[in-house]
């Protein structure tokens, strides 16, 4: 069995193109549900986020790979382009989940949401029943690699990630945040954070509005108490939205709804009436706010591919901890491949037979050191059938395994069989 990930991400599509696969929740449990049914692999976790829609998958061969696109095709409205696709199997995939689990692979190198979102990601594939012994092993380690880093390295240090980029981005454009007023669409974590930080900076008003009127208020309420009497915060409905527009000076938006939530149809009017310029701030995947806001004089407009540069210029203040943050992921992909390697039915039966052939030598020199008039080779060769006798029905077991395709319960019974004779050591764990 192989680890395999297929994908797009921020490093072969634009945000334009990368918003036609990327999926909601619905859609990954759909396609979860897809890989599942028609068993096109034995294991698969979904990873969509606003930077990348990948699949991680296990399977004795990649083949089924076309049928994985056509089903991903079907969910996003039309075929999945090819060029836009990376592929890595193996230790090369292996590597690719630690990296991302990392923050090694986002956009700003070092942001910490990543590690909440395959979490998110892990649990929608275990409620899909597409998660079985291999990609827990995996996942779990992957959580593991992401917690080492942050904590061994200073990879994360400071503020991270792409609200905070925003957010610096935005306050540039304004020409200073000291007493701007802010309107955040949508009740996600992405401009939840880019909210707070905006006003951390000193935006002094922030409008919350959302499709359900009691998530915006309950998120006003929680700026309310962690931003102090210092701020005015206050909630209203998405269908309020152009009536207030016109206030802002800043615009974020996240808000998941898939279309255009913010269009020249609705808000143009209200925007040309400002003296001074607004900044629109699209962090949703696919986008919230339709491009053509971006070509009206007063409106500064930032999407996820605006963001590049500055998270360039955030990478250059952590380069200093990538190398470490490298090596953990390297040593970490590397144990891990040498212990799904252990695994393989035929390097487990030598090893096996050679742990208990040591055994039954040093217990026999440890004997005769007792004993000195005991016959040896009597006793040796009397051992050595004790030995067959044991070994007889785990080999016969393990063999008939290696003549037919190892699923994620034959690997999950060969790993307690490992456990079981202490054939592990700190390398293949």
């Amino acid at each position: 069995m192989e680890i395999s990930v297929i994908g797009a991400s921020f490093h072969t599509a634009r945000v334009a193109r990368r918003e036609r696969l990327a999926l909601d929740r619905d859609s990954v449990l759909r396609l979860l549900g897809a890989i599942r049914r028609e068993a096109i692999f034995p294991e698969a976790v979904v990873v969509s986020t606003c930077n990348r829609t990948e699949v991680v998958t296990v399977a004795a061969d990649a083949g089924r790979e076309g049928h994985l696109l056509e089903h991903l095709g079907e969910l996003c409205g039309g075929p999945v382009e090819e060029p836009i696709l990376y592929r890595h199997r193996g230790l090369r995939a292996v590597t690719h989940v630690f990296r991302v689990a990392a923050a090694l692979d986002s956009q700003v190198v070092g942001e910490h949401e990543i590690l909440g979102q395959l979490k998110d990601a892990y649990r929608l594939a275990v409620e899909a029943g597409t998660a079985g012994f291999l990609l827990h092993k995996l996942m779990h380690r992957a959580f593991r690699v992401g917690k080492r880093v942050q904590s061994e390295t200073g990879l994360g240090q400071g503020r991270a990630g792409l609200p905070h980029v925003a957010a610096t981005l935005a306050g540039t454009l304004c020409g200073g945040l000291a007493g701007r007023k802010v309107l955040l669409l949508g009740a996600g974590k992405a401009g939840e954070l880019a909210a707070a930080a905006l006003l951390r900076d000193g935006a002094t008003h922030l409008i919350v509005a959302n499709r359900t009127p009691a998530r915006a208020a309950a998120l006003a309420e929680a700026m309310r108490k962690a931003c102090g009497a210092a701020v005015e915060v206050r909630a209203i409905g998405l269908e309020d939205v152009p009536s207030v527009i016109g206030q802002a000076d800043v615009v974020l938006s996240s808000t998941g709804a898939g279309q255009y939530v913010l269009t020249r149809q609705n808000v143009a009017g209200a925007l040309r009436h400002r003296r001074r310029a607004v900044v629109l701030v699209d962090l949703g995947v696919p986008r919230d706010i339709d491009p053509a806001l971006g070509e009206l004089a007063n409106v500064r407009l930032v999407n996820l591919d605006d963001l590049q540069g500055r998270a360039d210029a955030a990478l250059g203040r952590r380069k200093g901890a990538i190398p470490a943050a490298e090596t953990i992921v390297r040593d970490e992909a590397e144990a891990f491949c040498r212990w799904l390697d252990s695994l393989q039915a035929a390097p487990l039966i030598k090893h096996l037979r050679g742990w208990l052939s040591d055994l039954q030598r040093t217990e026999i020199d440890r004997l005769c050191r007792e004993h000195p008039s005991l016959d040896r080779r009597r006793l040796d060769r009397y051992t050595r059938g004790v030995v067959r006798k044991v070994l007889h029905g785990p080999i016969t077991y393990l063999k008939r395994l290696a003549t037919e395709p190892s699923a994620g319960a034959d690997l999950a019974s060969l790993d307690l069989l490992r456990r079981m004779f202490d054939l592990e050591d700190d390398k293949a764990r």
